[in-house]
């Protein structure tokens, strides 16, 4: 998989990493299978993308997708961080618009 992660309980922290090629539906899948889990429910994350190879993103109606799936899923009564490691421009302009 490309987006691989690990869940440090004791942090209430998801750390995330891109290892390769990235594609929207990778990034759908991890928001899905990670954010779901009600054990993490207003976990921080930290998502480390500087081992990203490419980024593949359809358009920008698919980010404002992915940021409403993100939305639905994330508890309001549980506020959360996120911080994003991008030091290549496309997956640094990503992480900021999304």
């Amino acid at each position: 998989m490309p987006i691989e992660y690990r869940i440090d309980h004791s942090r209430r922290l998801v750390l995330a990493r891109g290892t390769a090629a990235v594609t929207d539906a990778d990034i759908f899948g991890y928001q899905r299978e990670v954010w779901s889990r009600p054990d993490v429910a207003g976990y921080d994350e930290l998502v480390d993308m500087r081992e990203t190879k490419s980024i593949a993103f359809v358009s920008a109606s698919r980010l404002r997708e992915l940021a409403a799936v993100s939305a639905a899923i994330d508890p309001a009564e549980r506020p959360s961080k996120l911080a994003v490691v991008a030091p290549q421009d496309l997956a640094f302009g990503l992480g900021r618009t999304y």
